[in-house]
């Protein structure tokens, strides 16, 4: 969100539906381990399915 954080917003207020509720926004620092958790799932991911899921 630092990065892109305007863009997603405005992603999403433009593309949902009008009288739809707002959408709140979460972020949290992520540190090493979550990091390597998910490379961890895309390695598992390759290995057994052949392709990571995007």
């Amino acid at each position: 969100m630092d990065v892109a954080g305007r863009t997603v917003e405005e992603s999403i207020r433009v593309n949902r539906h009008p009288p739809a509720a707002p959408v709140d926004l979460e972020t949290k620092v992520s540190d090493f381990h979550d990091w390597a958790r998910g490379a961890a799932v895309l390695a598992l991911q390759v290995r057994v399915l052949g392709a990571a899921e995007v």
